[in-house]
């Protein structure tokens, strides 16, 4: 159910114009038209309730004593009220593991430091693809936090939301393809939450056998590198002909250090590898590093 509906339903019941004129019932905090599938409902606004509303991933939180009773000129995170508003609003608390209060920079400085980082090989940056982290974040307030970079790096045509799919060529075009081969790749952030890196592997595995004439497939999410070819068996109907072919999957390094969530979820380290994709320009080669 959409928010306005919603409240529009409880307004039927009882009805906002209803209310003392010392008191302040309604939105308090209006972030959107949102589709509200689950609502956390208290006496009032604490950051206990906060908490157990991130927790249980509720949409909405009503309460029957208002947030905001008296005008408001400004929110202060030194203020009790300015912090619970703040909470609420930032979108780290409000649907990540995240805590705001452990950022390092704020996320315009995040998109700055990444387009400085990337600026020196932009010519090299052959796609790019979004994560689950951007997922949210563009779910809850619409910033698509990769486009901008890629848009500021002046690249946002090769960005694609989901999965990329990309084509490496050496040689001509025309050629027969024997001395000038074709990369197929698809690349995409993954998914799996599985703590044992097998499980993880078979979910990536099992997505790459369904996309057929890839030489590739990258993911990351998993936070566990490795590579490792994988086989599949192709029938070729026009020559009347069964052959395996193999495609290989690559799980992609992460570079976050191992702090403060990773331990509170005891989830062990996982190694800083530098992975390179070796192709062969005169035959159908490809090679992993790493």
């Amino acid at each position: 159910m959409k928010l306005y509906d919603l409240i529009n339903r409880l307004d039927s019941i009882v009805p906002e114009e209803t209310q003392e004129s010392w008191d302040n019932s309604g939105i308090q905090i209006n972030c959107g038209n949102r589709e509200i599938r689950r609502a956390l409902v208290a006496l009032e606004i604490t950051f206990e309730v906060i908490e157990e509303a991130v927790r249980e991933k509720a949409d909405m939180i009503i309460t029957h004593h208002p947030l905001i009773f008296t005008g408001l000129k400004s929110v202060d995170a030194d203020e009790v009220r300015g912090r619970y508003i703040i909470d609420l609003v930032n979108n780290g608390i409000k649907s990540s593991v995240t805590n705001v209060y452990e950022e390092r920079m704020r996320p315009k400085e995040q998109k700055s430091r990444m387009v400085r980082n990337l600026t020196p090989i932009r010519e090299r940056i052959l796609c790019a693809v979004s994560g689950n982290h951007e997922a949210r974040n563009l779910r809850e307030v619409d910033n698509d936090i990769t486009y901008d970079i890629m848009a500021k790096l002046d690249l946002e045509d090769i960005y694609r939301e989901d999965i990329a799919f990309l084509k490496l060529q050496f040689g001509r075009k025309e050629s027969n393809g024997l001395r000038n081969p074709t990369y197929t790749f698809a690349i995409t952030h993954g998914n799996g939450s599985s703590i044992y890196t097998g499980a993880s592997a078979t979910k990536a595995e099992r997505f790459g056998m369904a996309i057929d004439g890839i030489d590739c497939l990258v993911v990351g999410h998993t936070h566990k590198p490795m590579n490792y070819p994988v086989g599949k068996i192709m029938v070729d109907k026009q020559n009347n002909r069964v052959s395996v072919v193999s495609w290989r999957l690559i799980v992609s390094t992460s570079w976050l250090g191992y702090s403060s969530y990773a331990a509170r979820k005891l989830l062990t380290p996982t190694a800083n590898l530098k992975q390179q994709i070796m192709l062969a320009g005169n035959k159908k080669l490809l090679e992993v590093v790493g």
